[in-house]
């Protein structure tokens, strides 16, 4: 697989994961063009795993996210059984 493949594919995972997670976000958003600009520089530098990539630019769009609170899931049905007081949370 020639490098520049490489990053195309780690946009395009990073941003298919993001959407999901941020389903009011148009496809088309500014977020995806620096995505794409931090995914190439970690390339450039040396990173060179997709998986690796695609990982830390989900991380770096949370960055972006900042100022927005996080989006709870609801319990997965069968999940476990929390007590009064337990979040959930780790």
């Amino acid at each position: 697989m020639a490098d520049p493949d490489i990053v195309e594919i780690a946009c395009a995972r990073a941003w298919s994961v993001y959407l999901l997670i941020n389903r009011g976000i148009d496809e088309n958003h500014a977020r995806q063009d620096k995505l794409r600009h931090f995914i190439r520089n970690r390339w450039e530098v040396g990173d060179n795993e997709t998986e690796f990539l695609a990982v830390e630019g989900l991380k770096y769009l949370k960055k972006l996210d900042g100022s927005r609170p996080a989006r709870r899931m609801p319990p997965v049905a069968g999940g476990p059984k929390l007590r009064s007081g337990e979040s959930g949370t780790v």
